[in-house]
């Protein structure tokens, strides 16, 4: 119709140019608010009730050009064709491409066609490696870590604004266990060297008779009190737990995990058995070690991990122990509501004690933190990629059925 009443090729251009720019901008404007919220949503989701992570989220010139950059090609890459195209028709054309009966012009829509299919074709490549990714997220939360991580806090007792001498430690550490452990809603109190997927790591040689000619191992190790079995709902299998009798002075025991079993002695019960820890210098000489328990395999520095061969020594039997120490308490009820009276237990034994607690889920999300990331982005991305194809799909649907109108009539 303009074409018929005089309107210039340049001039039809121009207007769809200015058209497809106008759409481009628009998207690229709700692009830069979508990025200035995007960014502070995947912000939070790096926080932890007890770690905030702060990043400097401001928008440089560098942003703003890019995105300028991408609104204008994009106007102008799927403005031009269009507009060449559409003004290069004769009004005879038009009306013939419009007429009743076969309809004309119909490899001018190959073009589309080919851009939806592609669109499609990538949208579900997006989707099908965003369900992977939350697959290998659903896996590595719902696997068997070998404890329960639900009521459990985890934490650090540090004693060295108290000024205890090293010889008192071991004191004051049973003190405050034993004060936890009175906290009405506290099912279970422990302490250890170490608690899972921490990120911390105690690693020691043994010495095992009969096993690879006597060949020296490097296992993982951690020091635990009385009741850290229960507190982390790990099972016993066989033999006994840590006792308030295993101290210095008394035998040295040992409790092992099934995967020390399996591999040092063919998966037969190994309650009773004897190995050797080897010793590094004068202050911890090498020790010998009995087995008197048998608990089953838990995650210990990583989710990824397989079962390692682990093995547990009596906390109150190491030959040194430190200023700070890790406890684990099971609760009754929600963790986080029992904070307060933990904190008050704990400056009951000792006001200058200082303790820091977080829920144990805290440590086991910041250890999938990656996977996390990556599955939430690929999904929301493969969804927007999903409903793009789908807006594409009924553009071109739709067109092709109303430039068809008058023949179906």
């Amino acid at each position: 119709v303009r074409l018929s009443l005089g309107a210039g090729r340049w001039r039809l251009v121009r207007q769809l140019l200015v058209e497809s720019i106008m759409l481009s901008t628009i998207g690229a404007a709700a692009g830069l608010v979508i990025a200035a919220f995007g960014s502070r949503a995947i912000v939070a989701m790096l926080s932890t009730r007890t770690q905030v992570v702060d990043v400097n989220l401001a928008m440089d010139w560098r942003v703003f050009a890019f995105t300028a950059t991408v609104g204008l090609v994009t106007g102008l890459l799927f403005g031009v064709a269009p507009a060449f195209r559409g003004s290069s028709l004769t009004p005879a054309e038009a009306l013939r491409d419009h007429s009743r009966g076969v309809l004309g012009g119909g490899s001018r829509l190959q073009a589309g066609h080919a851009l939806v299919a592609l669109q499609v074709a990538l949208s579900f490549v997006l989707v099908f490696g965003s369900t992977l990714f939350v697959r290998t997220l659903v896996s590595l939360t719902a696997q068997d870590l070998g404890f329960e991580s639900s009521h459990v806090l985890v934490g650090n007792v540090d004693l060295r604004r108290t000024g205890t001498e090293p010889s008192a430690r071991l004191q004051l550490f049973n003190q405050v266990r034993e004060a936890l452990a009175a906290v009405p809603g506290i099912e279970a109190a422990a302490s250890s060297f170490v608690t899972p997927v921490s990120g911390s790591t105690w690693n020691l040689e043994i010495n095992v008779p009969a096993y690879a000619a006597n060949e020296r191992r490097g296992v993982l190790f951690n020091g635990v009190s009385p009741n850290y079995f229960r507190a982390m709902g790990t099972p016993l299998l066989a033999g006994r737990d840590i006792s308030e009798t295993d101290r210095r002075g008394s035998p040295n025991v040992i409790i092992v995990n099934e995967a020390f079993a399996k591999k040092y002695y063919n998966g037969e019960n190994p309650v009773g058995k004897t190995f050797t820890i080897v010793g590094y210098n004068e202050r911890f000489p090498t020790r010998v070690m009995e087995i008197v328990g048998m608990v089953g395999n838990a995650k210990y520095q990583r989710l990824r991990e397989e079962a390692q061969p682990t093995m547990y020594g009596a906390f109150a039997q190491e030959r040194e122990i430190s200023s700070s120490a890790r406890i684990a308490i099971r609760t009754a009820g929600r963790p986080w509501d029992s904070r307060h009276a933990i904190v008050q237990a704990v400056a009951g034994v000792n006001k200058e004690i200082a303790i820091d607690l977080k829920p144990l889920d805290e440590d086991l999300g910041a250890n999938v933190l990656q996977e996390r990331l990556v599955a939430t982005l690929s999904a929301f991305f493969g969804g927007l990629a999903l409903l793009l194809a789908a807006l594409g799909l009924y553009g071109v649907m739709s067109y092709t059925v109303t430039r068809r109108r008058n023949e179906i009539g």
